[in-house]
């Protein structure tokens, strides 16, 4: 390649890549080396961009990963790494973030709409109406209707007017219809085009009107009318006690998982001091197959368990780990999402005492206290709420019906309405009306559906009285179980110290082998794992009698909103 093209490429290499370099250059010279060397400048043309596009990538890249970096950074400045929580703070936190909680609130201001949607029933009604009317038709007679001779020209009637009305309708609870209705017309009436004599033109025609129907078998009376209201009333109680419940559900299910927690890291504390003694006793195997007073195959026996041990270890700090996301699910912390790494740490102990309760006052609590015995309750009430409605159905429909009127003349609107104000003109009627449908297949089929559904409710809550009797009684074995498994695994925990002790001691004497003491440790770990285990069965019995006998909520001072 000559020199001047290289010389070329690597000034508008340069230029292109680096600085504009060739703007130094005469305009002149530039313009001739490039007509001369045209395809070198395209050349080298492609190749500056593909190397600014390659710089451009790499400055991207690390901008890129700069910010990942400050990202990383800042979350993990935001986001503690470690949190402490009493039993009562989870609680609370999941009271207040639980998603299911708020789901349910949600469902207990849909009940509140369907009270709103039966009440409007009985709201008043107003309706108004105004129109303009106009015609125009020949009468059948050659007769002038105002001077009363013969014409050779149909005659023609011409009748315009306006009307205004408001009609005001109400029902109350006492299933009363009440309709007041005000009207006013005014007609206009021309033959020939000329107003004819002895009447009034403009006529303003006024009536006010008073009716009311009274109910006297079916739809009678304010229970009947109001069933529906009741009926929602009780089935916003029933969302309440359907909330309650899952209150108490959630508040079992923190507790519960937060001992599960507690139990996670004491065996996962057990399990590393086994492990601790096992990697003590092999240091001391070695030291003694070194020392030739033990066979290698000691140090085998050793290694054996402790990879052992080291695996349980694993184990349980996984089980650790799923305790706190089951509790973090639950809690729903804000700004804590769960893919976050954090170490939640229970500050409370597991208790070791509890109030005893008899039997019969455990059942009488629970029958009082649990939300889904009052739901069954409330229910029930609703049943029979209904079938009294649908056996007043049956009843013929017998009403008492009145009403009244004033009516009012004049040429003017002044007129018209002094007319109604001297009541000389005025309307009043009263009588029955009866209906009654033949078969009344309806009714009767309505009713019968009611009562079979009434008697399901009264059959669903016998059962759950049996359901509650059996879970009561079961709770408070668990409790007094649990009681008598700790005073076990207590004694028990104790004399597997004392026989790992001993057996140490034979050990160091040679009087015993590796895989005997490796046994009794394993005896001690296992001893003490069933104590931590009792122990916490027992707070969760708590929790759950506590559910069982419905005063889960009144135990951890929570009071329903």
């Amino acid at each position: 390649m000559p020199i001047v093209p290289k010389v070329f490429m690597l000034v508008i290499g340069l230029g292109l890549s680096i600085h504009p370099i060739y703007l130094i250059l005469s305009r002149r010279l530039l313009m001739g080396l490039i007509s001369k060397y045209k395809h070198w400048v395209v050349v080298v043309g492609i190749a500056s961009v593909f190397s600014v596009l390659q710089w451009s990538d790499q400055a991207l890249a690390q901008d890129t990963g700069k910010l990942r970096t400050a990202v990383d950074e800042t979350r993990q400045h935001e986001l503690p790494s470690m949190l402490q929580l009493s039993l009562k703070e989870s609680i609370m936190l999941a009271l207040e973030n639980n998603l299911d909680v708020k789901v349910d609130k949600l469902n207990k201001d849909v009940r509140l709409t369907d009270i709103v949607f039966e009440l409007a029933k009985f709201d008043p009604t107003i309706e108004a109406n105004v129109n303009h009317q106009q015609r125009a038709f020949p009468l059948n007679s050659t007769i002038d209707p105002i001077t009363f001779q013969e014409t050779e020209e149909t005659p023609l009637s011409q009748v315009s007017g306006q009307n205004f009305g408001v009609e005001l309708q109400k029902r109350l609870q006492t299933g009363t219809d009440i309709e007041v209705e005000i009207e006013n017309e005014r007609t206009d009436l021309l033959f020939f085009n000329q107003s004819p004599g002895g009447r009034l033109d403009p006529e303003y025609r006024s009536n006010v009107n008073f009716s009311i129907a009274q109910p006297l078998l079916r739809n009678f009376g304010i229970d009947i009318n109001k069933t529906f209201i009741n009926v929602a009333k009780n089935n916003m109680a029933i969302e309440e006690h359907i909330f309650e419940g899952e209150l108490m559900e959630l508040v079992e299910d923190v507790t519960s998982t937060y001992w599960d927690l507690v139990l996670s890291i004491e065996l996962l504390k057990v399990e590393q001091e086994s492990l601790r003694a096992a990697q003590s006793l092999l240091e001391h195997n070695r030291a003694q197959v070194k020392a030739g007073v033990l066979p290698s195959i000691e140090i085998l026996v050793a290694e054996a368990d402790v990879a052992s041990r080291e695996e349980d270890v694993l184990v349980m700090a996984q089980d650790i780990e799923d305790d706190e996301d089951e509790l973090r699910r639950l809690l729903n912390l804000p700004n804590m999402p769960l893919i976050e790494k954090l170490t939640v740490i229970p500050v409370d102990l597991p208790r070791l005492t509890t109030d005893q309760i008899s039997l019969q006052d455990a059942i009488e609590t629970a029958f009082r206290k649990r939300p889904d015995i009052k739901e069954r309750k409330r229910d029930l009430t609703n049943r029979g709420l209904e079938v009294n409605h649908a056996k007043n159905q049956l009843l013929p429909d017998l009403s008492l019906e009145g009403g009244m009127g004033l009516f009012g003349l004049g040429g003017d609107f002044k007129d018209d309405f002094a007319g109604l104000r001297n009541n000389d003109s005025f309307h009043y009627q009263a009588g029955l009306v009866l209906s009654v449908p033949l078969g009344n297949r309806s009714a009767k089929s309505t009713y019968n559906k009611r009562r079979i559904e009434a008697e399901t409710a009264l059959l669903t809550l016998k059962n759950l009285e049996l359901d509650i009797t059996v879970e009561v009684k079961k709770a408070l074995r668990e409790i007094n179980t649990d009681l008598k498994r700790i005073k076990v695994a207590q004694l028990s925990t104790k004399l597997a110290q004392r026989k790992a002790m001993e057996e140490e001691q034979r050990y160091k004497a040679g009087l015993s082998t590796s895989h005997d003491v490796l046994m009794f440790q394993r005896d001690l770990a296992e001893a003490q794992g069933r104590e931590i285990e009792a122990i916490i069965d027992f707070n969760k019995a708590l929790v759950y009698a506590q559910h069982v006998l419905g005063t889960i909520l009144e135990d951890a001072d929570i009071t329903m909103a």
